[in-house]
C-alpha cells in the first residue's frame, strides 16, 4: 500500500530493478526511513482506548525492523568518462522477520531473507572481501504523523552502522521466475486496509 498524489491509499505492484548492481554498504542495526508515501496506518498503533503510538519495532534498529537486522544497498554503476558513481534505485538485500511476506513475495522491489541467513550472507562478506569500517551513520530524519487527531513526532537518529565494500562486490539482477500480474492505483479492500 502507498499514498497516491492525491492522498488516496493504493495498491501498487512493485517490480525489483533488473540487472548489474553492486554491494558497497553493509548496513548493520538499519533504521528504516519511512517514506512520505507510506500511510500513517502503517506506522502507527491503534489501542481499544484509540490512543495512537509509533510502531517503533519497525523503524528503529531490531530484528523486527522493515530492514531486519541488516541490509546490503544495490547501487547502479554509472560511468561517464573517467568518472563512477553510484545510483540508489531504494532497492535492497535485507533480513525481515515478515516471514510470511517473504513466502508471498510481496515487498517494494527488495530482495527480502530470513534474518538468520541475511546475517550469514553479510557475515560472509565481511569475512571474504576488504572493507572499511565507517560506523555509526547519522541522520536527522523527521517526520510528524496525523492520525485521529492526534500528532506524533517520529525522529531517528542513527540510519544504522555502516562497513564499505572495497572493491563492490558485482550482483546480477535477474527476472524472477514467476511474474505476477501488475495491480496499479487500486484502492486496497476493507480486509487489506485492516490488516495494513
Amino acid at each position: 500500500k502507498e499514498r497516491a498524489d492525491d492522498g488516496e491509499i493504493v495498491v501498487k505492484y512493485k517490480k525489483s530493478d533488473v540487472g548489474d548492481r553492486v554491494w558497497r554498504q553493509i548496513i548493520a542495526a538499519p533504521a528504516w526511513l519511512p517514506p512520505e508515501s507510506t500511510p500513517e496506518t502503517d506506522l502507527t498503533h491503534e489501542d481499544k482506548e484509540g490512543n495512537v503510538s509509533l510502531k517503533r519495532d519497525l523503524i528503529q534498529p531490531g530484528y523486527r525492523n522493515a530492514y531486519g537486522l541488516v541490509m546490503l544497498i544495490h547501487d547502479e554503476v554509472v560511468e561517464r568518462g573517467s568518472k563512477t558513481t553510484y545510483v540508489d534505485h531504494g532497492i535492497r538485500t535485507h533480513g525481515s522477520v515478515d516471514y510470511r511476506s517473504i513466502k508471498r513475495g510481496s515487498s517494494h522491489g527488495c530482495h527480502r531473507l530470513y534474518n538468520q541467513l541475511a546475517l550469514r550472507l553479510s557475515g560472509f562478506l565481511l569475512q571474504h572481501r576488504a572493507f572499511e569500517t565507517r560506523g555509526k551513520m547519522h541522520t536527522d530524519f523527521k517526520r510528524v504523523l496525523e492520525v485521529n487527531e492526534q500528532t506524533i513526532e517520529m525522529d531517528v537518529p542513527s540510519r544504522g552502522y555502516l562497513y564499505e565494500l572495497d572493491p563492490p562486490v558485482p550482483v546480477k539482477v535477474l527476472e524472477g521466475s514467476e511474474e505476477k500480474a501488475p495491480v496499479s492505483a487500486v484502492k486496497p479492500t476493507a480486509a487489506q486496509a485492516r490488516n495494513g
